[in-house]
């Protein structure tokens, strides 16, 4: 049970229990005290506060420590420590009649609430936990006054006027944890009235639509749901009261399919309930009646109404109280952390000196397109050699006839034997090994296919870039950045070797690629030479049992197909073409290497003080930020 159905479950049984002598003296001590049962909400509810408070305490904290901690945060920090503390806040809205007051009486399980308290007031009435029953006015000018409910019969419509609105305390348990308003609703005859309620839903977490089931879905009012409630669908609730009134449940059914199809898109859930059935049920008067009760009160089905407030609007709420308080903190933060960049000019003139070092070697850089342009060179090479090996081989395939023996059936239906000849292909193996091997035209063009152009490209480049750097530091590091020569002299130290190390990174790339055409190139010949003979062979087997299957005709295309798998050319066009080539891995590397000694130069021993405070406000925001998606 959740906490409402338990209040008023045992808030009932309690009232019995005074009137029947069965019920034991322990029974009757144990419902005296409701809320010893509520102690599972309360505990989820605590810990949602405390762990907010603890992250505005955290922010608050770190801001002293900081000596950041000014007027205008400690004001701020103290609204969201307001914002904690605030209860759920449910709007009650619904024309004339509509039995709002009784409806609420059957919520609390407690007829407290005089009946047609909106249409005396047409003022705002906020209904909140205190010891005592009694009203509050709250007038116009800033004064109150605390009246009996009473006196809601009796106010005159002059004296109305001056009253802003009204706040009614009961002793009733849930109340210490959420209120509930009365609004004057939709009037389309005053305006104040409209405005009133309008700024009232702005505020509140929740909203509950009461209208009467019989009377549901008049056009007047969608156009004041479409005007007014549609905005507010997530946490809205339409009660269709009074179900008791219709004949049988297929009626109440009826009804709700109607109010659905007519409030579509409005409201988050329609249910349909009867407030009259579920302030009964509370009434045992005897054990009989006691036993009763639980049936009556589910068919009233102020269930839905307790489910939807437990399941929809309370997570609802402490979601977009995190989110806003949250968001709030990592404002403040931010504009602390403006501040300290603010005071960051020292630094600039090298940071910027830092971010075009590191510019130099992203894709547009003159080098990544003089380094496509020489693997272009490699790779027709590649490609060009590839293609003569195909002729070659091509050319190298031979004509042989051969006999194959087929049988057809006479007009007798008696079997006759018979031979075929056909020419098939035949491929000399050990002549075409010899034409390719070490000696030959073709081993010799391979080994001239190198990467050495494009190494020396990077070396070039490599010591260009670090000559110009070393002149760029002398003449940017004048006098008000002399106490960072240290970092820039480390810089230098380190950018060298990632030169030294990208270098030997392209290296040993380029020579596994040179592998593919040189060592591997008879072992590709063999290669080639043999799968050929096989798919040979296999279409003459094929071939000889049923005529159906073509004998294999070796084409170019398919003995460049076999070189092309043979020497990996696949992975020429990876490393030579593709987005992660040869070339731009290298500069990506250096890329992400001088980013990383940027940022191990942010956390040097002469960083700036406002850069460390600036680096705790900001990991204090991640931490925000973690728990913001929790």
């Amino acid at each position: 049970m959740d906490i409402l159905e338990r209040f008023i479950a045992e808030l009932s049984a309690f009232k019995n229990a005074q009137n029947l002598d069965s019920v034991s003296a322990t029974n009757t001590q144990e419902l005296q005290n409701p809320s010893a049962h509520n102690t599972h909400f309360d505990t989820q509810f605590d810990a949602h506060a405390q762990e907010l408070q603890a992250l505005i305490l955290q922010t608050q904290n770190l801001l002293e420590n900081l000596q950041l901690l000014d007027t205008k945060s400690t004001q701020i920090l103290a609204r969201l420590q307001a914002k904690i503390d605030s209860k759920l806040k449910i709007a009650v809205i619904g024309q004339f009649s509509s039995g709002k007051s009784t409806f609420l009486n059957a919520l609390f399980g407690e007829e407290f609430l005089p009946s047609g308290i909106i249409p005396l007031t047409s003022k705002v009435c906020e209904i909140s936990y205190g010891k005592h029953l009694c009203l509050e006015i709250l007038y116009k000018d800033g004064s109150n006054a605390f009246e009996s409910l009473e006196v809601l019969e009796q106010i005159s419509p002059q004296e109305n006027e001056k009253i802003a609105s009204y706040k009614l305390f009961a002793p009733i348990e849930i109340l210490k944890e959420m209120s509930f308003f009365d609004t004057p609703g939709f009037n389309s005859q005053n305006q104040n009235d409209t405005d009133t309620t309008n700024a009232l839903l702005e505020e509140v977490d929740g909203v509950i639509w009461l209208s009467l089931i019989d009377n549901v879905g008049k056009l007047s009012e969608k156009e004041i749901l479409n005007t007014h409630i549609k905005k507010y669908s997530t946490k809205a609730l339409c009660v269709l009261n009074q179900k008791d009134r219709l004949k049988n449940e297929s009626e109440v059914q009826t009804s709700l399919e109607y109010a659905k199809s007519a409030f579509s898109g409005i409201f988050s859930e329609i249910v349909a309930i009867s407030a009259k059935d579920a302030l009964e049920s509370k009434r045992a008067q005897n054990l009989k009646s006691l036993q009763l009760q639980d049936q009556k009160f589910a068919d009233s089905n102020m269930q839905s109404v307790l489910d939807f407030i437990n399941g929809a609007l309370i997570p609802l709420r402490e979601s977009a109280r995190k989110v806003s308080i949250i968001n709030a903190l990592k404002a403040l933060l931010l504009d602390s952390v403006s501040f300290l960049r603010g005071k960051n000019y020292a630094l600039c003139d090298y940071e910027k000196f830092l971010d075009s070092q590191i510019a130099l070697f992203a894709s547009q850089n003159p080098l990544a397109k003089k380094a496509q342009e020489e693997c272009l060179k490699v790779y027709n090479l590649a490609d060009s050699l590839l293609d003569s090996l195909s002729r070659a081989i091509f050319a190298g395939v031979l004509k042989e006839k051969m006999e194959f023996l087929r049988e057809k059936k006479n007009t007798l239906g008696i079997k006759k034997s018979f031979f075929v000849t056909k020419e098939v292909p035949t491929l000399p193996k050990d002549t075409l090994l010899r034409k390719f091997d070490s000696q030959s035209e073709f081993f010799r063009e391979a080994k001239k296919i190198t990467f050495k152009e494009l190494e020396k490209l990077f070396a070039n480049a490599f010591l260009e870039w670090q000559n110009a750097q070393n002149e760029e530091l002398q003449e940017n590091l004048g006098q008000d950045l002399m106490d960072l020569a240290d970092l820039a002299q480390n810089f230098s130290a380190q950018t060298s070797y990632i030169f030294s190390h990208a270098q030997t990174k392209l290296s040993a790339k380029t020579s596994a690629l040179e592998t593919l055409l040189h060592t591997n190139f008879s072992n590709a010949i063999s290669f080639v030479c043999a799968e050929l003979d096989s798919l040979i062979w296999r279409g003459v087997r094929t071939f000889s049992k049923d005529e159906k299957f073509p004998l294999f005709e070796p084409s170019l295309e398919n003995i460049r197909e076999l070189l092309n798998r043979a020497f990996c050319f696949e992975e020429f066009l990876q490393k030579l073409f593709l987005q992660n080539n040869i070339a731009n891995e290298a500069l990506s590397y250096l890329t992400r290497e001088m980013e990383s000694i940027k940022n191990a130069q942010n956390l040097a021993e002469k960083k700036r003080a406002n850069r460390l405070q600036a680096k705790k406000i900001l990991t204090h925001i991640k931490t925000l930020q973690k728990e913001q998606i929790c």
